[in-house]
C-alpha cells in the first residue's frame, strides 16, 4: 500500500526502540488499574462510580492538556523532556 509517497515497506511491524519510555505509563495504568477498587470501596452509592471516574478522569486530563500547552507557549522548542528543568 501507499499513501502519501510513504510505502507500508518502510515501516517495520515491530520498534523496540525507545520501549523504556512506555515504562512510566504502564506503571500508572497497572497502579490505577489495581486501585479502582479501593477508591471505589468508600463510595456509598455504587451507581454513581462510573461518572465519579469519568469526572476524574476527564479532569485530569483537561488539567495536564492545560499544563503542556502553557508550557509549550512559555518554552517553546527549547522546553526539556522533563519540563520542571527548565525553571
Amino acid at each position: 500500500r501507499e499513501g502519501l509517497g510513504v510505502t507500508t515497506d518502510d515501516a517495520p511491524l515491530v520498534n523496540f526502540e525507545g520501549i523504556y519510555k512506555m515504562l512510566p505509563i504502564v506503571v500508572f495504568s497497572t497502579i490505577y488499574h489495581h486501585s479502582i477498587p479501593g477508591l471505589s470501596n468508600p463510595v456509598g452509592d455504587k451507581r454513581k462510580l462510573g461518572g465519579i471516574f469519568r469526572a476524574t478522569t476527564v479532569f485530569s486530563t483537561l488539567s495536564y492538556a492545560f499544563i503542556g500547552v502553557t508550557l509549550g507557549w512559555v518554552f517553546g522548542t527549547g522546553i526539556n523532556e522533563s519540563s520542571n528543568l527548565n525553571w
